[in-house]
């Protein structure tokens, strides 16, 4: 566990020119579905970026042989989430918008019944406090999906633990690239396992922390001196 003591996992899937959108048979192919689904069973909870949720509007299912069906949590600053958007017909569902959301926005949202709202930031969502607040909810397990600024705010706040990544056959051109933002910031990783389905390959990364990456040489500490 890290030090809010909760294990967060980042699944996504990029082409070889690091673009993290495309056509679908680029990105997906049937076992890697079946994959995400599986992980997606694994824990406690999915959490998504209202940007993902607004572009692509998408269902998020976990398998169906899960012990119990995951929380979907949506990070949404300013409450902008569509009253029709698929994710908010799950059982369980928290919107966490920051305190300069409009009011009325939340109240609509929070009559749905499966619908819990956490307030936790002033103008953006504050994620340390969040995963406090979820932690005291028993949530020990997140996976973290999709595009937006939220998987690179996690990076750089340092929550992410493992990494997944789906190394598609293709070379897009185009699109959005893997963060929106500059990280400003080195993540180490150390490579967990490596699967292959057909011509995608699934990467699995752990990430290490600041006093392991302190310890690793330098590029060049092995050369000659001149």
């Amino acid at each position: 566990m890290t030090k809010q003591e909760i294990q967060v996992i980042f699944n996504t899937a990029i082409s070889l020119d690091g673009r993290i959108e495309g056509r679908e048979e680029f990105f997906a192919n049937r076992q890697e579905n079946y994959r995400i689904k599986r992980l997606r069973g694994s824990v406690d909870a999915i959490m998504i970026d209202i940007e993902h949720v607004m572009k692509f509007d998408p269902l998020l299912d976990a398998h169906e042989l899960s012990e119990e069906e995951p929380w979907r949590i949506v990070i949404d600053n300013k409450c902008d989430i569509r009253h029709d958007a698929k994710i908010l017909d799950y059982e369980k569902v928290i919107v966490v918008v920051s305190a300069d959301a409009s009011k009325s926005r939340v109240k609509a949202i929070g009559q749905k019944k499966n619908v819990n709202i956490i307030r936790c930031g002033k103008y953006v969502v504050n994620l340390r406090e969040l995963l406090r607040e979820l932690r005291g909810r028993g949530i020990e397990r997140i996976l973290v999906e999709g595009i937006g600024d939220l998987p690179r705010r996690m990076f750089k706040e340092g929550f992410v633990n493992e990494v997944y990544v789906n190394l598609c056959p293709a070379i897009i051109g185009g699109g959005e690239s893997f963060f929106n933002k500059k990280l400003e910031k080195d993540i180490g990783l150390k490579v967990e396992g490596i699967i292959q389905y057909g011509d995608h390959v699934i990467l699995h990364y752990t990430v290490k922390s600041a006093s392991q990456l302190n310890s690793l040489p330098a590029l060049n500490s092995n050369l000659p001196q001149s």
